[in-house]
């Protein structure tokens, strides 16, 4: 069977992903040198992955997740990151979902916060869950367009009541004092009742400094912290740069 058969073959299987790649490889010096099941290897790999590209764009729909591709699957524990894979392990499980608590992944930026509270909400959206991912800026813009508008209840209900909230870039601009308040409320009112993601550059002990109304931001810190999982990342490299390096379609942060 000469190759352009088979090309045809796996597009009537609808493997279109496959058949793209080997029309590319055929007549390309750059696969050469690959053994058999190196070539295949790349062939099955592509049309797994744009399979699954496919089902997790479904699986995002309206949750906010950017990272759609983000998998637990794919984390890389590299030594420097100190990362506690038996505790990732545990989370994409979902039990701390299930069981209303809140988990707390802190580093430096870049050092892949988003990719991993992203892969935990893709796979608590795989498992049912209603998730909504927002950074805390678009968060404040949209509570201060809120109360001017009138709809601010609608919006505090929209955060109160959905299973799991992942809340990114944490703190990065710090909070006044009515969107601290406000904050205040859903963390509150979710408290023992729905789990919260936190992605955050800072430790959960100075937040507080980073709150307008320092009272109620203590209270906020005791609410997300209470019977939290903490998941730090030690690296102070960024996990970008180190993924440019690798130059890799499998890497992921």
């Amino acid at each position: 069977m000469s190759i352009e058969a088979t090309i045809e073959k796996l597009k009537e299987l609808k493997l279109n992903a496959m058949a793209a790649v080997l029309e590319a490889q055929v007549g390309d010096p750059a696969y050469e040198s690959l053994s058999f099941e190196e070539r295949l290897d790349i062939l099955v790999e592509c049309e797994w992955l744009t399979k699954r590209m496919r089902k997790a764009r479904s699986v995002a729909k309206g949750t906010g997740i950017e990272q759609v591709e983000a998998c637990v699957e794919n984390i890389k524990y590299f030594d420097d990151r100190r990362l506690d894979k038996e505790l990732v392990s545990e989370l994409s499980t979902c039990d701390f979902a299930r069981e209303h608590r809140n988990v707390l992944i802190t580093g430096s930026v870049g050092s892949g916060k988003t990719y991993i509270a992203s892969a935990l909400g893709m796979k608590a959206a795989e498992c049912g869950f209603e998730v909504r991912y927002i950074r805390m800026a678009q968060l404040a813009l949209e509570l201060d367009s809120a109360r001017l508008n009138g709809t601010l209840k609608d919006v505090m209900r929209k955060y109160l009541t959905v299973e799991l909230l992942i809340l990114d870039e944490w703190l990065l601009t710090p909070l006044d004092e009515d969107n601290t308040r406000i904050v205040y409320e859903i963390i509150a009112g979710r408290s023992g009742k729905a789990s919260t993601i936190v992605c955050s550059c800072f430790e959960p002990v100075d937040w507080p400094g980073h709150m307008g109304d320092t009272a109620v931001a203590g209270v906020v810190y005791e609410k997300l912290c209470k019977d939290a999982y903490a998941l730090p990342i030690a690296c102070e490299g960024s996990m970008r740069e180190r993924r440019r390096l690798y130059m890799s379609p499998r890497f992921k942060v």
